[in-house]
């Protein structure tokens, strides 16, 4: 999927260059910032003609953000950053598109510095690393795009020294920004092109567009779950007539392999000779992992993971020619905000997940009866449950902070839909 964030700069007077951008390139999921209308005067229908349906928190005159998501209904999650209620300032909005969770931001720009509107950037930095710890503790795949008004690091501008005065290059934000990155996330640009030097905003004065005289302040982040394929900069957007003093970022992004799906993977190339060969007497000495290793090659070859990548990477116990074909239910005990089982239903190759939060007590019986210990972490069952309850749910079902379950509610505006979160 190519997620992408444009500080658009008023989108009502960019519009055209927008359509055109989206025409061109036709990203899944845009963020956009800066877009200084009003929520009611947003273009939605014209973007609706280009397949774009729109989530917008608008604003008169300054601010506002927006998520558009490409033949998707964005599901909204928050309309403001949390942690100060009396915030009335539109720089922040989630919502789950497709099975993954967008945070388009506008991050205040401070300047001048010192003052109230560098405090202000601080304190909205500082509710945002929180808002972040949270999002990476849900287990969820998430992405956080848009304006961060902030230079990461002296190689992430053109020349420093004359922006030292800058609210941008301050140490204190600076400093915010890493603390966010060091909870795990991904700097999706930096990461695909580790050695290049990419600018996002030229500034209007004294010809910093035609000079490169630019600053790298617009960034895409993303959790353990997603990994980057390839990231850019469509730098030439800066340079048409009446565009906007940002470019728009873009990434490439695909689910990431689970090390569980890494181990099923080198068990699979050794099952069909294409990895490492093992030595003759360790093959003979150990018939039962050649066994596994046989099943799992065949679980992958009906199991559809473009559909639902996990839970990935160990043959399910009993596989063979005289299995039971009863409905296969995988119960997985999982850590996200709270402990919870995820219960998965194998059919047709795909696994249809649905989120189970069983009351205390309740899995010890469920380990008894099935005869894994009390330390164990994955259960199976089996029943001849109708065809019907293969379709009673629709993607991983782990609940985000403050907003419950993020694929509960997918579910809702998808129920014609069987496939599940990508």
């Amino acid at each position: 999927m190519r997620v992408a964030t444009w500080n658009i700069n008023n989108v009502a007077k960019r519009l055209d260059l927008l359509c055109d951008w989206l025409e061109r390139t036709r990203p899944d999921v845009v963020a956009l910032q800066e877009l200084k209308t009003p929520t009611a005067d947003f273009p939605s229908k014209q973007l609706k003609g280009l397949g774009y349906e729109s989530l917008v928190v608008g604003q008169r005159s300054w601010n506002g953000v927006a998520l558009l998501a490409l033949g998707h209904a964005p599901l909204p999650v928050v309309r403001a950053l949390p942690g100060d209620p009396k915030d009335r300032e539109a720089r922040y909005v989630e919502a789950a598109i497709n099975g993954v969770l967008y945070a388009c931001l506008y991050l205040p720009n401070g300047n001048p510095q010192p003052g109230p509107k560098f405090d202000y950037k601080l304190r909205w930095f500082e509710r945002m690393r929180r808002r972040a710890a949270e999002l990476w503790a849900s287990g969820q795949p998430v992405v956080l795009l848009g304006d961060w008004n902030v230079v990461p690091t002296d190689a992430d501008i053109y020349k420093p020294d004359t922006w030292r005065d800058n609210a941008l290059l301050q140490p204190e934000p600076r400093e915010a920004f890493a603390g966010v990155l060091s909870q795990g996330w991904t700097d999706a640009l930096q990461t695909a092109h580790p050695k290049d030097k990419f600018f996002t905003f030229w500034d209007y004065r004294r010809k910093r567009w035609e000079r490169n005289a630019g600053l790298r302040i617009d960034h895409v982040l993303l959790s353990s779950s997603l990994e980057v394929v390839d990231a850019g900069v469509d730098r030439e957007e800066r340079g048409r007539e009446n565009a906007s003093d940002h470019a728009p970022v873009w990434a490439q992004l695909r689910p990431a392999k689970s090390r569980r799906a890494v181990q099923a993977a080198s068990m699979a190339g050794t099952a069909t000779g294409t990895g490492a060969a093992k030595p003759a007497k360790a093959r003979r000495s150990a018939p039962k992992q050649d066994q596994e290793a046989q099943a799992l090659v065949r679980y992958h070859a009906k199991r559809d993971f473009t559909k639902t990548a996990e839970p990935a990477g160990t043959p399910l116990r009993g596989s063979g020619p005289g299995r039971d074909q009863g409905l296969v239910f995988v119960i997985q005990k999982h850590w996200a905000s709270r402990l919870h089982y995820d219960v998965r239903l194998e059919l047709d190759g795909v696994m249809a997940p649905s989120k189970v939060t069983f009351p205390k007590g309740s899995m010890a019986a469920a380990r008894s009866s099935s005869g894994t210990g009390a330390s164990g972490n994955r259960l199976e069952t089996r029943g001849k449950g109708s065809p019907s309850a293969s379709s009673s749910s629709s993607c991983t079902g782990k609940s985000l902070p403050g907003s419950g379950s993020l694929c509960e509610s997918q579910s809702r505006a998808t129920r014609s839909r069987s496939s599940g979160c990508s």
